[in-house]
């Protein structure tokens, strides 16, 4: 009777230990021996053959480092001193000129036309500006012009206008000056010789 106690404890012991790797239960064996919740890693790799696999590591969720604003670069104040020379005259250019249309008309000739360019003349000389993270000059304020009776007299103030600015780029041009700024400010000049200042003549009668 002891030895069949015996061999029942035993089988029960044996189906327990089996219970653990997860084949069977100890409730199924009938056993008394309690069940574990649940096989642990290092039961799952025994039952692999393996080791315990290491945390797999998650990506990281702190940004990218971004390049050094703009902003963050020192102003040249020689250089800034001439994109503000080029500035301010289109943007003289462009106020003389909406003066001049106020007077004899918001679409006379070649005044609309010259006025439209140098609107995009003053975009481009403030774009130099933007470029490098530095901050735009103020407007400043001009000697009134004078009241004009015919086209002709507008048009011999637009031919000095010219002449004055086709100068003033190529004093800064004489410079020494980054390629983006050459690049601008030749294109500007040869706007004004190529284009402007013959419409300005054509109308004086010059």
């Amino acid at each position: 009777m002891a030895n069949r106690t015996q061999r029942t404890f035993g089988i029960l012991t044996a189906l327990c230990l089996v219970a653990a790797l997860g084949a069977w239960s100890c409730e199924q064996a009938g056993g008394t021996v309690g069940t574990p919740a649940g096989p642990s890693s290092a039961t799952a790799a025994a039952k692999s053959g393996g080791s315990t696999p290491a945390a797999t590591p998650t990506p990281s969720s702190a940004p990218a480092p971004t390049p050094a604003s703009k902003k963050d670069q020192e102003v040249d104040p020689v250089l800034y001193a001439d994109l503000e020379t080029a500035l301010q005259d289109e943007r003289h250019a462009v106020w003389a000129y909406e003066i001049v249309l106020g007077q004899l008309g918001s679409r006379i000739q070649p005044f609309n036309h010259i006025k439209e360019a140098e609107d995009r003349h003053v975009n481009a000389a403030a774009k130099l500006f933007e470029k490098r993270g530095w901050d735009l000059p103020g407007s400043v304020s001009y000697d009134p012009l004078p009241s004009f009776s015919t086209l002709a007299e507008a048009c011999a103030i637009g031919v000095d206008a010219e002449h004055e600015n086709i100068a003033m780029y190529d004093t800064l041009l004489a410079n020494t000056l980054p390629d983006d700024v050459i690049k601008v400010f030749t294109t500007l000049r040869d706007a004004s010789l190529t284009s402007h200042l013959p419409a300005f003549e054509k109308c004086a009668g010059k």
